[in-house]
């Protein structure tokens, strides 16, 4: 057996062996599912259906909303159970039968408490003032009456746990209520008739600062009490549920006046809400929260676009576990689309099909090339509209030759036989149309010196017009009607067109809403100034009409939607907003944005590193689209292939597409795999692989390579505890040096020949709670151990200064008493 079959041997046994791995499995906790009862609940007989549903689908927890939160109808504030405090929603006992019908199937029922949004309470006179704080009630006036409500809930009703949503305020300005004002101001010996808090926030002052801090301590303080009766004399679970606020200070919410450090003895768990955030920064959540709370933490995330779910599951290491929640009525759907998003691969390695080898596509000569290749993805061509490459009863006239020229659905049939050899299967559809152009020449682009364009359509016939409705249309009906995982989105870029009259038209009424009156594109000479950035502004608000839409028609098929965008290396969201494809924008779209690696160059490989960790640092869901091909007819080297992908791995990269099939040689394909397990077989070199297939029996490596698994899990685990260890006692040491600093300066110490040591030892430890947050715990110790020995070394350094100070004023306070002593000895002898 030559060495290349022995590699795809083994290296098939690794990708089994590691691809399942996750440091904390919620798989084997059963599901757990929030309940919002005014969407789920009509009549009485839904709960029993809901529960046996439940049960059918091993759901072990129910979160149930007690109370409403946001939604209009019912109005918040209002109960789902018998309250004698509350007015109530139905004419029976929602929270009741549900504890009854769910213990009956051994699962748990938590009680939900919206707390401080109530617009209830709120009229009836504990209403917050600041800032958009309609329907927020004020922590210090209403909490008696919140209490209140967990406590019926709690004495009366046999719940598993509480839950306190909204625990907190509407934003970092509230709550200005005269009670608040009046104790903070006390606290703190401040003016409150001086006191301007928008001025203090923009100042970043030391009152601003005491203002979080005084929220903070105020929720804190409430919380204990809370924990007493729920917790101590109840002897109930206790979690608090936190809305992240934005990517880099989620975990601190100062917003919300929640500080998890100060919490976290008074609970027993968290809930992070994604709401709305890049479902890669999941994990960066868990982990920001891991270094201030030491106690579960879950994952909240909306049932309804599979891609989501796919993501926030996979990005859910080191949680409790995930909790699903929806705005509909709970189906045998729901449960399926949660469990095929936690079934599927999250790191994708693709190939994409040509239209061109669809005439001579051998796929049984492919499969197994792909397979042993550990390719898990296959991307094939839809077409475009009006050039098909399948079949749609009433659309004959638009088939394209491929179609025509073959018996039955190709689409179908490829779909069909890949999805039966276990792969992901995305079908790519193209924005561009020449057969529409050349039916409808008025509908083509033009560019920015007005020439028409024979393939793109005008941007407003996409965002606006009937284009763009029938090509929707075409995408709705592709997810409806195919087995497939995702529709990838291709040519929907405009930087050098989009000026005919049509979106002229739309540019003005756009400028004009914006209260600048114009009358033409701006100019560079006779050309349209394609760089002026009210035009990128315009393009990117036209197009995330087009993909909101898009979006909306095929959320409820379980399809993905990937969309590839043009991006730069140097400054991605920049460059990709020029051309109307706004990396955020459409991360809030599309499950993935495929982009291109840029290879042509001599140092392709660190440019994609540095590609990478710019994409990862904007938060941007992304798969990395590698062309074979440098230039226009270079192929890439193996070597080159190599280098690139490992870079851009290093650089956090998990998803690539090779682009083409075609391309791909023998070498090429060897290189693929490699680079395809260079995560999971990163530190064993081919040496050791081929010492473990030589030892002769197949068990034998199996149960090696199994125990290459529990030492890679078991390595992870290690570094990351150490890691959140270390820097918990640096955080200490941190406090230390900075008081001893403090200190230093007040004494009038020159500092300067430490302050460089000082800078460093701060810059490390900021460092490695950066690293850990982003999960390279290694990295993360190494950086806390570097600055361990230099704020010690600083540490050591101030107190012995310090010290040596005192010392030295405590000798000359002592030789001046002495002197003093004997200067009047001698007065007294003197004149004796």
């Amino acid at each position: 057996m030559n060495n290349i079959v022995k590699t795809l041997f083994i290296v098939l046994l690794l990708v089994s062996s590691f691809s399942n791995f996750k440091p904390v499995s919620a798989e084997d906790m059963g599901l757990s599912v929030e309940i919002l009862p005014s969407f789920s609940i009509a009549v009485q007989q839904d709960i029993p259906k809901f529960v046996e549903l439940a049960s059918k689908n091993k759901v072990s927890t129910i979160f149930l909303h007690v109370k409403s939160g946001t939604s209009s109808t019912p109005s918040s504030g209002i109960v789902y159970y018998n309250s004698r405090i509350a007015p109530t929603f139905y004419n029976f006992d929602v929270l009741s039968i549900m504890i009854d019908e769910a213990h009956e199937k051994n699962i748990k029922v938590y009680a939900v408490i919206p707390i401080y949004y109530d617009v209830i309470a709120s009229n009836k006179g504990f209403a917050s003032d600041g800032p958009q704080s309609d329907g927020w009630v004020c922590p210090q006036k209403g909490f008696n009456y919140e209490k209140s409500i967990i406590e019926e809930i709690s004495n009366l009703y046999k719940v598993d746990g509480i839950v306190l949503d909204y625990f907190g305020y509407p934003n970092n300005l509230n709550c200005q209520c005269p009670d608040c004002i009046k104790e903070f101001t006390n606290k703190y010996k401040l003016d409150s008739q001086k006191l301007n808090l928008e001025t203090e926030k923009q100042n970043n002052s030391d009152v601003w600062i005491k203002w979080n801090t005084y929220r903070a301590d105020k929720l804190a303080s409430q919380l204990k009490i809370l924990s007493e009766s729920v917790r101590d004399n109840k002897k109930l679970e206790l979690g608090v549920i936190i809305p992240p606020t934005t990517y880099r200070d989620y975990y601190e919410n100062t917003d919300f006046g929640i500080d998890p450090k100060k919490i976290g003895k008074y609970i027993d768990f968290l809930i992070f809400r994604r709401q709305g955030l890049p479902s890669d920064y999941i994990s960066d959540a868990i982990n920001g929260y891991n270094l201030q709370f030491e106690k579960d933490i879950y994952v909240s995330v909306e049932n309804k676009d599979i891609g989501v779910l796919n993501l926030a599951y996979s990005n859910s290491d080191f949680a409790k576990g995930v909790i699903y929640f929806q705005r509909n009525p709970w189906t045998d759907k729901s449960f399926v689309r949660i469990n095929k998003s936690r079934n599927e691969s999250v790191d994708t390695w693709a190939v994409r099909v040509d239209s061109r080898e669809y005439f001579n596509l051998d796929l049984d000569a492919l499969v197994p090339i792909w397979k042993n290749n550990n390719i898990n993805t296959v991307i094939i061509s839809a077409g475009r509209p009006y050039w098909i490459n399948f079949r749609w009863s009433g659309h004959d006239k638009e088939y394209s030759t491929f179609v025509q020229q073959s018996s039955g659905d190709p689409l179908d049939r490829m779909v069909d036989r890949l999805k039966k050899e276990g792969f992901k299967v995305v079908v790519s559809f193209s924005l561009n149309s020449p057969e529409y152009i050349q039916a409808n020449p008025a509908s083509a682009a033009l560019d920015y010196v007005f020439s028409r364009s024979t393939s793109k359509v005008s941007m407003i016939e996409i965002t606006q017009g009937a284009y763009g409705k029938y090509y929707i249309d075409t995408v709705e009906h592709i997810a409806k009607n195919y087995d497939i995982d995702a529709i990838l989105i291709t040519n929907g870029d405009f930087y050098e067109y989009s000026f005919d009259a049509l979106c002229e038209a739309e540019y003005l009424k756009y400028m004009n809403s914006r209260g600048v009156t114009v009358f033409e594109w701006p100019k560079k000479g006779l050309a349209v100034n394609i760089d002026d950035s009210t035009i990128t502004n315009w393009q990117n608000y036209e197009m995330e009409k087009f993909y909101s839409n898009l979006k909306n028609r095929i959320v409820d098929y379980e399809v993905e939607l990937w969309v590839s965008a043009k991006t730069d290396e140097k400054d991605p969201n920049t460059f990709s907003r020029k051309y109307g494809q706004d990396l955020t924008m459409l991360n809030k779209y599309a499950t993935r944005v495929v982009v291109n690696a840029p290879v042509s160059s001599l140092d392709a490989p660190d440019k994609n590193k540095i590609y990478a960790e710019l994409l990862n640092e904007e938060g941007i869901t992304y798969i990395l689209d590698m062309p074979l091909v440098k230039g226009t007819s270079t192929n890439l080297t193996p070597e080159e292939f190599d280098s690139v992908i490992q870079k851009s791995v290093e650089g956090g990269t998990k998803s690539v597409i090779i682009s083409s099939n075609y391309l791909a040689n023998e070498s090429i394909w060897n290189s693929i795999l490699k680079m395809s397990l260079y995560k999971e077989i990163y530190g064993i070199d081919d040496a050791q692989l081929f010492n473990l297939y030589d030892q002769g029996r197949y068990e034998i490596l199996k149960e090696k390579l199994d125990e290459i698994k529990e030492l890679k899990k078991e390595e992870i685990v290690s570094f990351r505890n150490q890691s959140k260890t270390k820097i918990n006692s640096l955080e200490v040491l941190v406090q230390s040096v900075e008081s001893r600093m403090t200190n230093a300066k007040n004494l009038n110490l020159d500092t300067s020949k430490i302050d460089e040591k000082w800078n460093f030892g701060r810059r490390e430890y900021s460092l490695s709670k950066t690293s850990f947050i982003e999960g390279r715990y290694k990295e993360s110790l190494d950086q806390s151990d570097n600055a361990e020995i230099v704020l010690k070394q600083v540490d050591y350094e101030l107190q012995t200064r310090i010290d040596s100070l005192y010392s030295s004023r405590m000798f000359i306070g002592f030789t001046i008493i002495i002197v003093f002593v004997i200067f009047l000895f001698l007065i007294y002898y003197l004149f004796r």
